[in-house]
């Protein structure tokens, strides 16, 4: 007979046997659990099949106390970034898509700002960029 830890030799393969678990009792939470951690999984292997391949590039010169101005200037970007980097030779301050949305001050030495793996939900469609009193270069790409 053989006793559980023990390595048996079958057809030339070894096998070692080993202590039965206790089986858990499923609950609905614990279901529930396992469905949402694989909707998650889901959502980001969808989400990385859905790259475009693209890029926007703005460059511009950024005249000193401009306001909230929306960049791109078309109205927002051609495609879902997913990946931004900003950067700026002066302080600005940026607000994600809404300048209802809080502001986010950016100090020279914080730039290049860059957001990598933005996921669907965030979707950042426009930056509105406020300078300060000096005129100001502007950079920010986009990939998606």
């Amino acid at each position: 007979m053989v006793k559980l830890g023990e390595e048996v030799a079958i057809d030339g393969n070894i096998y070692r046997t080993v202590i039965p678990q206790e089986p858990k009792e499923i609950t609905i939470e614990s279901l529930y659990n396992q469905l949402n951690q694989i909707n998650l999984n889901l959502s980001i292997l969808v989400d990385t099949l859905r790259w475009d391949g693209k890029y926007e590039s703005i460059d511009l010169n950024i005249t000193g106390n401009t306001e909230r101005t929306s960049y791109p200037f078309g109205g927002s970007f051609k495609f879902r970034p997913r990946i931004l980097i900003i950067s700026a030779n002066q302080p600005i301050t940026i607000q994600l898509n809404s300048t209802e949305n809080a502001p986010i001050p950016l100090n020279v030495l914080d730039m290049p700002l860059t957001l990598s793996n933005i996921y669907p939900r965030l979707d950042i469609k426009r930056i509105f960029v406020t300078t300060g009193q000096n005129d100001t270069q502007l950079k920010i790409l986009a990939f998606g």
